[in-house]
């Protein structure tokens, strides 16, 4: 599951390994204060979690230049609106944004939760 514990509304984006290769899709939006369980198919022993706030108007919340966002050091495609990728080599060259994901460990613990926390 993914928690919203950040005072912001948050789009994530899931990544999950299928027939060895790593799919990402977007988005889920997850209100603040609200959890949310993706529906994970096959066997997910990791997943990939990354996410951005948004303000009310669904733009990305930027902190300088950079979206305020959580992830980690998993570089994966996204892009705006929703997408279902299963390719990440070259995303900038496709049209594509590389974002950094966090790898999630499952094995054996089914009732993981991701929590998205204010930032300092």
């Amino acid at each position: 599951s993914w928690c919203n514990d950040s005072g912001y509304t948050v789009m994530a984006a899931l990544g999950v390994v299928e027939m060895g290769a790593i799919v990402t899709r977007g988005w889920y939006r997850i209100a603040a204060g609200q959890c949310l369980r993706p529906e994970l198919r096959g066997e997910a022993h990791r997943l990939y979690s990354y996410a951005e706030a948004i303000d009310a108007e669904g733009r990305t919340v930027k902190r300088g230049d950079k979206a305020l966002s959580w992830g980690g050091n998993v570089a994966l495609c996204i892009r705006d609106g929703k997408f279902e990728l299963f390719d990440h080599k070259d995303c900038a060259a496709r049209g594509l944004t590389a974002a950094g994901f966090a790898a999630v460990d499952l094995a054996g613990k089914p009732a993981t939760v991701v929590r998205f926390v204010p930032p300092p």
